[in-house]
């Protein structure tokens, strides 16, 4: 991983955490809501948006190949440490339980299986202008969402929801990440 690559992961690591964490007005003993039975789209795509605007580190309105990876990189390892996946409601965060253990810690090889599926996923949503903006980055996140339903009925529930988080926490291989 670059100097650059190592700064904006430590620093988009702090800013999620301790947006995450910081848990104002949250229901549970734990910084986090209920955890989530259904996840609907529209929800999601809230959710996609917030999440870019924390990957943005340097708060140009666009993701550079660093930011992109970065985030994939902190979404699995975030997601692995906790247990589950955070989804962003704004004032309130819902975890959704990772359908399987994992180790805590992300290994050097799947941080490097995750940093390289990342920077092929940007290339991809990047384009030819060689940044992904917010509306590019929202749907990448929204296929992700309709991989994970099979049903199409625009909500994630039962299977769906643990095949959708056991990919954010990079249990699964593929990307673009949830």
């Amino acid at each position: 991983m670059s100097r650059l690559s190592g700064i904006a992961l430590a620093a988009l690591s702090i800013g999620v955490g301790g947006a995450l964490a910081a848990g104002v007005g949250l229901e549970t003993a734990n910084g986090y809501g209920e955890p989530l039975t259904t996840l609907h789209r529209a929800t999601y795509t809230d959710h996609a948006a917030r999440a870019f605007a924390r990957a943005d580190a340097d708060a140009d309105g666009v993701l550079s190949a660093d930011e992109f990876a970065a985030d994939a990189i902190v979404d699995a390892e975030l997601s692995r440490l906790n247990g589950f996946v955070a989804i962003d409601f704004g004032p309130t965060a819902n975890p959704i339980p990772t359908p399987r253990r994992a180790p805590a810690r992300l290994g050097p090889g799947e941080r490097g299986s995750i940093e390289a599926a990342a920077r092929r996923a940007f290339v991809a949503v990047a384009g030819a202008d060689g940044a992904v903006d917010r509306s590019e980055y929202v749907a990448a996140r929204l296929q992700a969402f309709d991989r994970a339903d099979r049903n199409d009925n625009g909500r994630l529930a039962s299977g769906e929801l643990d095949a959708f988080s056991a990919g954010r926490a990079g249990l699964v291989g593929g990307l673009v990440r949830g």
